[in-house]
This record gives structure tokens, C-alpha cells and sequence, in this order.
């Protein structure tokens, strides 16, 4: 994740740096944790999912100091948990100053991995220069469109931690941001505005759950594609597969995140060393989480031997996983055939389900590419395949 940071980091500088600078704007350093802007509303507003409960204008930074040619704003808008009930969650909404003939097109980006504290919100690393994402959406934004970033649910409004691959909700938080955004006043975007999901690794695992519910939860939404990479298909082939890997620290924050929202047994199952990895997991970002555990198992922060294997761990896996249902609009699938976090095989045993079920898939793999390099090597293929989406043209089926 660091090389990753690093590398579209310095592409950030280079993106930023060909094109005039934004007007001045608004700008916070505060973390979520001590803004009230941030705080979640008590009680609940009413209005719809996607419905904006407050904004504001914010500079948006590729590095600090080097902002953004965007009009940006900071989102707290409505969704919905996995019961049912509503929930605030926090966003950043990204217009491209150039001029657009017709509705713009709106992007709901959904990041990768970043860790589960709200510090580690998207909305608020952007407006301080230290999302490791911005030269990736920012592709979207030189093609003229909106895009919209949503901090998951339980990142940014907190008090955390976020609900970290529970698809559904995921799904839900990402479709909410693109009515939000074309809900928000000032952006000059419109309900009828094409919009198409894109993310990658958790990103991906988000964008691959809108675009199933989409059509479902939010059929006013005209929704022309998603594009979906390095997609961790069976979430529980994926846990056993990290578990004990250099990257076993993202297996620790699913079982934090399930735990909250399943009410799966973990907090009683952890010894002392487990207390301590979870204090760590809530409290930092996925660098440091990643680096104090990695080639650790999950039995090493447990009192039993495999809680992975837990009927109901097993349950809450299966729950979280995509492919419950065809999404609506053509899918574009990239993955990398040499990915070391996700398993090619298992993000391929995916598209067949998705073709089972009479979805339209691109398939795209990316032979002798990795999980990291897959990220700047399979976007512009994305944004490629959104844009013939956004211009009606007829994708390929692979299925």
C-alpha cells in the first residue's frame, strides 16, 4: 500500500501541475473526530436516501499546497444500514471547472483500502493532500465529469469504525453518494446525469455490490456502467488466503468490521494481544495497521484455534460476498492474472456466477500484473470503457 501511496502520489503532482489552479476555497484540517461537521445529526433529518443534510466548500489538494482544478465540496448525506435504519455518512463531490454540454456525467468513485478509523476518510485526506487515489479518479475528472467519493459508513461521520466490505451497505453508501451529488446545490449537476460506479480492490468490492442494488434500491438512477477491479469475490477464500500473508492486517479489519455489524463473535474470542491489534486497527490508518500485523494469524489474537472457520464468521463471509444478484447495467471486470491479495481464480469465479445469472461482463485480465501495479495500469482501461458507456455505445460480452 505504501509503493502504491508513493506512486500515484507523484502522479497527483504531475496532474495538478498541467492545469491552472482553482479559485480559492474553503479549506479544514480538522480531523472528523474533532469537527462538528462531521458529527453525525441527532436527530435524523428527514428526506430519502441520497438526501444532503449539510455541505460545504472545500480545496482539494493532490499534495498539501497543491490543489485540485476542481469546484470541491465536503457531503454529509443520508443512507442506509444493512437493517434498514438510517445512517449519516460523509462524502466529497469533485466538478471539473470546464463547461459541459448537457447533464455531466456523474463518477461515484469507491476507494480502496485506507483503514477503518475516521481519520482515514477520503473526504478529509483530499482536502488535506494526502489521498493516495487522486491521480486515479482524477482521469475521470480530465474526461469532464463529476466525481463523486464516498467515506463509507462509519469513516468520516463517526465514531467508527467503518463497516469495512459489508457490501450491501457499501452499495448503499456509494449509489447515495451519486444522488447526493446530484442533489447538491452550487455542483450544477442533474438528476438525469448518466452515472457510472469505478473502483478498485475494496473499491471495487463497492462498485461490483452498486452495481447489482442499483437497479433495486435505486431505480430512478440512470446507471450506464460499472467498472470493477481486482474485485474480492468470495470474501471468505479471500480471509483464508491473506490470513497470515504480509497483508494479514486487512484480514483483521473485516473481522472488526463484521463483528460491529453482524454482532459475529470477536471481541469475547480475543486475547490480550488480540486487544491490542484491535486498538491499533481502530485508532490508525492501513500503513501502520498493515505493517504491526502483517504475518500474523487471526488465532494468534484469539482464544480459538481457527475463528475464521466459526459457523458463524462463515455465515457473515458468505453475507458480505458479491454476485447476489445480476447487476442492471454492463460490468467491466480487470484484474491482474499474478494479484498476491486477491486470488485471480477467485475474482474469475465471479464473472462466471455474474454470466450465470444473465449479466452483461467485460472481462479484462491483466497478465503478469499484481494487485498494486494493477491499480494505475487497469484505470485508464476503465475510464475508457465508462466513456463508451456514457457515449451509448454497445459494450463487448465476455460472458
Amino acid at each position: 500500500m505504501a509503493v502504491l501511496r508513493k506512486t500515484a502520489l507523484l502522479l497527483a503532482v504531475i496532474l495538478a501541475a498541467v492545469i491552472a489552479p482553482p479559485p480559492a476555497a474553503a479549506a479544514t484540517i480538522v480531523p472528523p473526530q474533532l469537527d462538528p461537521f462531521y458529527a453525525a445529526p441527532s436527530p435524523m433529518p428527514a428526506g430519502p436516501p441520497g438526501t444532503v443534510i449539510r455541505s460545504r466548500p472545500v480545496l482539494a489538494q493532490a499534495l498539501p499546497l497543491l490543489p485540485v482544478p476542481v469546484k470541491a465540496w465536503q457531503v454529509i448525506y443520508k443512507s442506509t444500514l444493512v437493517n434498514g435504519q438510517d445512517v449519516a455518512v460523509s462524502g466529497i463531490v469533485l466538478v471539473p471547472l470546464s463547461g459541459w454540454s448537457g447533464a455531466r456525467p456523474v463518477i461515484s468513485y469507491t476507494t480502496g483500502t485506507a483503514g477503518i478509523n475516521p481519520a482515514c476518510a477520503t473526504s478529509y485526506q483530499l482536502a488535506n493532500g494526502i489521498e493516495y487515489e487522486t491521480a486515479i479518479f482524477s482521469l475521470a475528472l480530465l474526461k469532464g465529469w463529476a466525481v463523486a467519493i464516498t467515506d463509507y459508513i462509519g469513516r468520516g461521520v463517526g465514531p467508527g469504525p467503518q463497516h469495512y466490505l459489508v457490501g450491501p451497505e457499501a452499495a448503499h453508501a456509494t449509489i447515495d453518494m451519486a444522488r447526493a451529488a446530484q442533489r447538491l446545490s452550487g455542483a450544477g449537476l442533474s438528476t438525469s446525469s448518466k452515472v457510472g460506479f469505478w473502483g478498485y480492490s475494496e473499491g471495487g468490492h463497492a462498485a461490483a455490490w452498486s452495481g447489482e442494488l442499483a437497479g433495486t434500491y435505486a431505480p430512478e438512477l440512470n446507471v450506464a456502467g460499472t467498472a470493477a477491479g481486482g474485485v474480492p469475490g468470495d470474501v471468505n477464500g479471500v480471509a483464508r488466503h491473506l490470513d497470515g500473508s504480509p497483508f494479514s492486517g486487512i484480514t483483521m479489519l473485516a473481522a472488526i468490521s463484521l463483528s460491529e455489524v453482524y454482532g459475529l463473535p470477536f471481541e469475547s474470542i480475543l486475547n490480550d494481544a488480540g486487544r491490542a491489534a484491535v486498538a491499533l486497527a481502530k485508532s490508525t490508518c492501513v500503513e501502520l495497521t498493515s505493517g504491526f500485523l502483517a504475518f500474523r494469524r487471526l488465532s494468534d489474537f484469539t482464544t480459538v484455534p481457527d475463528p475464521i472457520g466459526l459457523p458463524e464468521w462463515n455465515a457473515g463471509l458468505t453475507a458480505v460476498s458479491a454476485g447476489k444478484q445480476r447487476p442492471s447495467a454492463p460490468l467491466y471486470m480487470y484484474h491482474g492474472t499474478w494479484d498476491e491479495l486477491i486470488p485471480f481464480s477467485n475474482t474469475k469465479a465471479l464473472k462466471d456466477k455474474y454470466c450465470s445469472l444473465g449479466a452483461r461482463i467485460t472481462w479484462h485480465p491483466m497478465y503478469l500484473v499484481g494487485h498494486i501495479n494493477g491499480v494505475p495500469l487497469g484505470a485508464p482501461g476503465a475510464v475508457s470503457w465508462l466513456d463508451d458507456r456514457f457515449k451509448d455505445r454497445t459494450s463487448a460480452n465476455s460472458c
